[in-house]
């Protein structure tokens, strides 16, 4: 069928949009639902529900900071896209790893739910001291705070949220630092969050990879793994059926490095930045 060339004075006989009607309308229910937790809107997990005491955290200044902080440096003079910041794959961290918690948890266990908020809150703050630019403020500023360290930031959050303000903020969401530090540094909690297939890797692979344009370099199978973890004798553990899914995960991490991370320019451009 031909396109229609219509005169000055024609109307195109588009079907009309449809509107319900009174009667309709009277049948829907709105109501404000009792529980306050809110939902955010994300463009690799589509929807993450944030508990009132999870946004007690979030609205705070030291979680906003997170969103005038660069997820990727200077990466974006290369891939102009590469806008993503600290404070989104914060978020998503924080989703995938109470996704984990709720599939490795035993609901039997009387601690679960426990575990599942220190678990996900863990997992929002963990680069709550992460400085501008990235990873290249490890290399200008906390490598002489911590020179020993290869990874100032990990450092400096242990301080920080031990800080009494920040310690109160989170006991007001019925945390305490010292179960944030835990699961920082304790298994099975420490490769549910960074370990090789954490939440923290799997989500900047996936986000870094969308940002970039580069979205057939970080492939991840991400519902099979998490549907195919367990954990044993308190280590994160995959089935082997999953075997390849995970080495495509890993080899999809190897290619962001090679094309991203340390593309040539985006090294130049940080070489300039640490003089």
């Amino acid at each position: 069928m031909g396109w229609q060339i219509l005169a000055n004075n024609e109307k195109a006989n588009f079907p009309s949009q449809r509107v319900l009607d009174k009667t309709e309308m009277d049948q829907l229910v709105f109501q404000e639902s009792e529980q306050k937790s809110v939902g955010i809107r994300d463009p690799i997990h589509q929807w993450i529900e944030v508990s009132p005491e999870e946004k007690l955290v979030i609205d705070s200044p030291y979680v906003q900071r997170l969103r005038r902080l660069s997820q990727l440096g200077l990466v974006s003079f290369v891939f102009p896209g590469a806008v993503n910041n600290r404070f989104m794959h914060s978020l998503g961290v924080m989703h995938l790893a109470g996704q984990y918690g709720q599939l490795l948890f035993s609901k039997d266990d009387p601690q679960r739910d426990l575990c599942i908020r220190v678990l996900r809150l863990a997992g929002l703050l963990h680069d709550i001291a992460h400085g501008p630019f990235s990873h290249t403020w490890d290399k200008t500023i906390y490598s002489r705070i911590y020179p020993k360290e290869e990874k100032g930031h990990d450092c400096h959050r242990l301080a920080l949220i031990q800080h009494p303000p920040f310690a109160k903020l989170l006991q007001s969401a019925g945390i305490e630092p010292k179960q944030i530090i835990q699961a920082w540094t304790e298994e099975p909690f420490k490769s549910i969050l960074q370990g090789p297939m954490g939440a923290d890797r799997l989500d900047y692979m996936l986000r870094d990879a969308y940002f970039t344009g580069t979205q057939h370099f970080g492939t991840v199978a991400l519902d099979r793994i998490l549907n195919n973890s367990f954990l044993k004798e308190g280590q994160l553990c995959f089935r082997p059926k999953i075997k390849d899914e995970i080495q495509r995960a890993l080899e999809g991490r190897t290619y962001l490095y090679h094309n991203v991370y340390e593309h040539k320019t985006v090294k130049e451009f940080e070489g300039q930045h640490q003089k």
